[in-house]
């Protein structure tokens, strides 16, 4: 993610912060966050987790519509997202969600990760990262990277699919460094990572078009 306002050729930025999916039950929840309120919210309900994988899928289908019948030679074109292809923010937003798996199985194992939460990241450390991403992937073939990107979602919901909603929805289990449940992260890295780049992607083939 970015920060808005940033110019086009400007370091995209994947903040990993809160977004539309989440913010209004985040929000909630932080203001109210007697063991009583959540338990009543959350805990027990066996609906917000559904909700959430049906929210990330439903994000992500939206999104690949974006880029359905585009030729290879538009897909490796810079310039999509920053300097970025439409290639490169498909291997960003793979790796991003891969960070955020793997982060979630350790903290939820009891281990205290070694990288940073995957939500709410500080700037600087947003585009070192962001920069890492695109060093490493820059020359990786565009078939490698679909199907990355493809099987990374498929490993993510497959894990949610099996995943506690108490685990993921209740920050009196467990909790990110700003109080926010788990779900955040998730939500940060799936279906609002989609949403904010699909409007970017949106934008860059509009800009294709007023150019015609």
């Amino acid at each position: 993610m970015r920060r808005s306002g940033s110019r086009r050729d400007e370091q995209p930025r994947s903040g990993i912060r809160p977004g539309a999916p989440c913010r209004a039950l985040v929000e909630q929840w932080l203001m109210e966050r007697s063991e009583g309120v959540y338990r009543r919210i959350c805990v027990g309900q066996g609906t917000l987790l559904p909700w959430g994988i049906a929210q990330i899928e439903a994000s992500y289908q939206q999104f690949l519509a974006l880029f359905s019948g585009m030729s290879v030679e538009k897909m490796i074109e810079p310039g999509a997202v920053g300097k970025w292809s439409l290639k490169d923010l498909l291997a960003h937003i793979a790796v991003h969600e891969e960070r955020m798996l793997e982060w979630l199985r350790a903290r939820l194992r009891g281990e205290q990760p070694a990288a940073p939460q995957p939500y709410a990241l500080p700037a600087p450390l947003i585009d070192e990262i962001n920069e890492q991403i695109y060093q490493e992937h820059a020359a990786t073939p565009l078939a490698e990277v679909l199907e990355r990107f493809s099987e990374v979602h498929r490993r993510v919901q497959d894990w949610l699919a099996s995943a506690s909603e108490a685990d993921l929805f209740d920050p009196l289990r467990y909790r990110l460094d700003g109080g926010e449940p788990l779900w955040a992260a998730v939500a940060a890295n799936t279906c609002d990572h989609y949403a904010e780049h699909g409007a970017d992607l949106q934008a860059w083939l509009k800009r294709g078009m007023d150019q015609v």
